[in-house]
């Protein structure tokens, strides 16, 4: 991604957004981790859930919990907490927040561009008598596209990138890619 996008990883503490999904007890629920913002606007948003597990009504955080049916939080002991009976004990609700974390972050600036580099790609082939070969591209200078694509849904997650094989880069004489076929198990040549 670094090449992609032509930024460098760095550690650095950045904030997340981040899904509870909570029961209420005794007219309180308490978030897995210190959510963070403007002093009594720390929730970004938080719902009821309805019977069949969808997110139900909306309700805003207020600096108290009031019978119009704002909650309080207190991000000191991560206590949202309810008017009264309000929002009865067993009810699950639903909450984002952002919360603070250490993290590599990398940022894809709109004035960094891609580098270039050597690139090798190995995969695997098989024949129609179900020959298995090991299949190797090697590109002496390829630039990458600073753009990316993650495709998600039931299977893994897939990050695409592109590269453009560069002519004559760095005494290749032309060469755009060399495609190699040889056998998994093949013997070192002498």
């Amino acid at each position: 991604m670094e090449l992609q996008t032509g930024g460098k990883f760095e550690e650095k503490t950045t904030p997340v957004l981040w899904t509870d999904y909570l029961t209420v007890a005794s007219g309180k629920a308490i978030t897995n981790f210190k959510a963070i913002g403007t002093k009594g606007n720390e929730i970004e948003k938080l719902y009821l859930k309805n019977t069949n597990g969808t997110l139900g009504k909306p309700l805003t955080q207020s600096a108290t919990a009031d019978e119009e049916g704002h909650f309080a939080y207190n991000p000191e002991s991560k206590e949202i907490s309810f008017y009264e009976s309000s929002v009865p004990d067993g009810t699950e609700i639903c909450v984002f927040y952002h919360r603070q974390i250490k993290a590599n972050v990398l940022e894809n600036m709109s004035d960094t561009y891609s580098e270039k580099c050597t690139l090798y790609v190995d995969a695997t082939g098989e024949d129609t008598c179900a020959n298995v070969y090991h299949i190797q591209f090697y590109i002496p200078k390829a630039d990458f596209d600073g753009n990316f694509e993650l495709t998600m849904g039931n299977d893994q997650t897939v990050h695409s990138f592109e590269a453009e094989a560069l002519a004559g880069a760095c005494g290749t004489s032309g060469t755009y890619f060399t495609y190699t076929i040889f056998e998994a198990e093949a013997d070192d040549a002498a």
